[in-house]
């Protein structure tokens, strides 16, 4: 799977990656990118944040964990957004009493991204 991945982002030239998890409600958006593409990524971190009402994590400055969007970041130089669209429930799949909620939180993200990517 990761290979996969791997060949299809290197096969087209993505300008955004979001990555949905499942439980938190916060976002992560940095990786050690350059000052600019920080300041990009950060500012787009933001708009979503007020599109979603998650909160942005700031920096940390942690070892690689070996997630999708932090190989993003590093290969592409583009933003990788991960987001924890639901309030915290632990270990457990997020209930379905949940969904249409996180519905309405979510259900601009897609084309606001696809509109802010168009104009890089």
């Amino acid at each position: 799977e990761s290979q996969a991945f791997r060949d299809f982002v290197k096969k087209h030239k993505f300008k955004t990656y979001i990555s949905y998890h499942s439980s938190g409600q916060i976002m992560y958006w940095f990786n050690y990118q350059k000052q600019a593409e920080s300041k990009r990524d950060q500012a787009l971190a933001k708009t979503l944040s007020k599109l979603t009402g998650y909160k942005v994590m700031p920096p940390q400055y942690l070892p690689g964990s070996g997630a999708s969007a932090d190989w993003f970041i590093q290969q592409t130089k583009m933003p990788g957004i991960t987001l924890e669209i639901s309030p915290y429930v632990g270990d457990i799949p997020v209930p379905l009493s949940k969904w249409d909620a996180i519905w309405r939180q979510n259900n601009k993200v897609g084309l606001y991204l696809a509109q802010e990517a168009s104009k890089r």
